[in-house]
């Protein structure tokens, strides 16, 4: 199993977008560029980021480019991960942001971003997903080059001075939210180093990325939280993708991020989740835990059957788990087909929950694809790892007129002893009930442990900010506050 929050990375490879806006004149070809970087994870090598500014004059634009490939090793054998997230940025000549498209490329298909500006106020953001589209329009839309042209330029003067500090605010399309970042200069080039080192922190990961730069203002080495380092190899400069032979997997990212334990909760045990560094738990999945202090929280035991009546769906927040959304495409013809076909004659919620969770399982091969799960791919694919199956399976109840979601979190898996990142579903029967598609289990209750709900990717940004910092320990239900 692995985290399904790789295309949150590009958030964090734009470097630097301001929304302040000016007459002064600009020559931002002193920001044009065309750069290959090694991708590194842990130390291993798993793939490149290709990044290139272009300035065009006679239209006046400025167009950034970043692409990412990663290829990444799983606990399957002889299926690695590979994944291409390219995103394309224009600016004009006040450096202010006019369009943006991100591409993430799988084996399963093609998922597209695109943010447009129909006039000066209004944007739209506009995802393709499966084939099928969804728009919404956004207000406001903050994005500039300005400040990435200050540091330049202030580089390339000698102007930086430790502490030097930028604010900027920046636009994510996966989440359709504005995120600020503070960059401080904390090394000029001296005695023990001839380049400059700068510290980014945002204020959703809240981790610092550390990013190095030579007195030309070239990239040396930068930190992609919580996932990746990008460094300078000192290769020739292309900007032509390498080949999946030229990109060898040696890390798996499951075993990179797990959360290492003995063993599961007994049943007269509580599981309390730690969360370092000032971390919390998203709002969504608050009613599965007790908070006890800053940062700790004990689990409650999840539902062990579909029947009982003791825990409330309102709980949840449950009022859109019947719509259809980019990922979760409920209203397809052939998904609607598919989910009338299973349960036909079958009329208790808890036969229909059954019934689909077991066909996700035998029927979808077990195979990782690094992509933005969907349920209509995954259901033209016939594969998927366990975002494919949480997809689709939460696709078919929905259309079923099952209430359901998708749960992102960590199950234990007892021959590696420890807690992996996954994805599940959570939905109505009688009660609430979590189940697992990806490995048969219903209910899905001991060994799992939710940490955010998510049916369109706009949450999956929180998850990221949970990676490296959660611990798992045990106490007794009659020790428990």
């Amino acid at each position: 199993m692995h985290t399904k929050t790789f295309f949150l990375i590009l958030l964090y490879v734009s470097f630097l977008m301001s929304p302040c806006l000016g007459s002064v004149p600009y020559d931002w070809t002193i920001l044009e560029k065309s750069d290959t970087l090694d991708l590194l994870s842990k130390g291993h090598s798993v793939g490149a980021m290709i990044e290139q500014v272009a300035v065009d004059a006679k239209e006046k634009k400025i167009s950034t480019k970043t692409r990412l490939q990663f290829v990444l090793a799983t606990h399957i054998k002889d299926n690695p991960v590979q994944t291409e997230v390219v995103e394309t940025r224009e600016y004009n000549f006040l450096g202010t942001l006019t369009y943006a498209r991100m591409n993430m490329i799988s084996p399963t298909g093609t998922s597209v971003w695109e943010l447009t500006q129909s006039d000066k106020e209004l944007w739209q953001l506009t995802t393709t997903v499966g084939g099928m589209k969804n728009s919404k329009n956004l207000s406001r839309v903050n994005g500039s080059l300005r400040v990435p042209y200050a540091i330049k330029s202030a580089l390339l003067n000698n102007q930086i001075h430790i502490g030097h500090e930028w604010v900027d605010t920046l636009f994510d399309l996966t989440s359709a939210s504005e995120i600020i970042v503070k960059t401080t200069c904390v090394s000029t080039p001296g005695k023990e180093s001839d380049h400059f080192v700068f510290e980014s922190k945002d204020n959703v990961l809240g981790k610092c990325e550390r990013i190095e730069i030579d007195k030309k203002g070239n990239t040396l080495l930068q930190e992609v939280q919580p996932f990746f380092t990008a460094r300078k190899a000192g290769a020739s400069l292309s900007e032509k993708p390498l080949s999946t032979e030229e990109l060898t997997p040696r890390l798996n990212m499951a075993e990179a991020f797990k959360v290492s334990a003995e063993r599961s909760t007994l049943s007269k045990e509580v599981l309390v989740l730690t969360i370092k560094d000032q971390g919390k738990l998203h709002p969504s999945i608050l009613p599965c835990y007790t908070p006890i202090k800053k940062g700790v929280y004990h689990l409650h035991t999840l539902p062990q059957d579909c029947f009982s009546n003791k825990v409330s769906l309102d709980e949840l927040s449950q009022a859109s788990w019947l719509k259809p959304t980019v990922a979760i495409q409920s209203n397809h013809p052939e998904i609607k087909a598919l989910a009338k076909r299973l349960t036909t004659g079958l009329s208790e919620p808890c036969e229909i929950i059954e019934k689909c969770t077991f066909h996700v399982f035998t029927r979808l091969k077990k195979r990782n694809v690094g992509t933005f799960s969907n349920a209509y791919e995954t259901l033209k694919a016939g594969y998927g790892d366990c975002g494919e199956h949480a997809a689709l399976l939460t696709a078919l109840l929905r259309a079923n007129n099952i209430a359901s979601t998708i749960v992102y979190g960590l199950v234990f898996m007892p021959p590696l002893k420890g807690y992996y990142y996954h994805a599940w579903v959570v939905c109505k029967g009688k009660s609430v009930i979590f189940v697992d598609p990806s490995q048969g289990k219903y209910p899905a209750s001991v060994g799992y442990v939710p940490l955010v709900l998510d049916d369109d990717g706009t949450n999956l940004i929180y998850l990221g900010a949970l990676v490296g910092r959660l611990g798992i320990t045990y106490v007794p239900k009659d020790g428990a506050q």
